[in-house]
């Protein structure tokens, strides 16, 4: 972050020069993202600690590049595999059945979300955040077990 005296104002730094752990970053949620594309889930509570450590980003910001890139990870899966068949029946690979249960649901959890990104200050979304993954974090942990 660079701040001005004069304006009393912090903007991000510039793309150039890019910094040790900027590339370190980039290599890192490549990783991740590629492997969240092939476990089929977005990775978005992950990515966004990560984007805010490495890039030093602010909350919203690293939300709203996490949704950035779980959509093109999606788009490119989707170009992927768009023309695999089913190996045991005559279909698509993708079931188009469940995009049309699921999708209405999506869009009514995005348009909620980007109203608290805008309404509540960063410290409470980071909260809200750690107890969202915390809850789906148990979740799983009793589901293997």
């Amino acid at each position: 972050m660079t701040c001005s005296p004069t304006t009393f104002r912090c903007v991000h730094k510039d793309l150039w020069p890019i910094k040790g752990r900027e590339v370190l970053g980039t290599l890192v949620l490549s990783v991740l993202m590629a492997l969240a594309v092939m476990s089929g889930v977005g990775g978005g509570g992950v990515i966004v600690s990560l984007l805010m450590y490495f890039f030093v980003l602010g909350t919203k910001e690293a939300i709203a590049i996490n949704y950035f890139a779980i959509f093109t990870g999606a788009i490119t899966r989707f170009a992927l595999t768009v023309h695999d068949r089913h190996p045991d029946k005559d279909a698509t690979s993708i079931d188009y059945g469940i995009s049309n249960i699921m999708l209405p649901l999506v869009l009514v959890g995005t348009i909620i979300g980007v109203y608290f990104n805008i309404l509540l200050p960063d410290v409470m979304i980071q909260g809200l955040l750690a107890v969202v993954l915390g809850i789906l974090t148990t979740f799983a942990l009793c589901k293997a077990i």
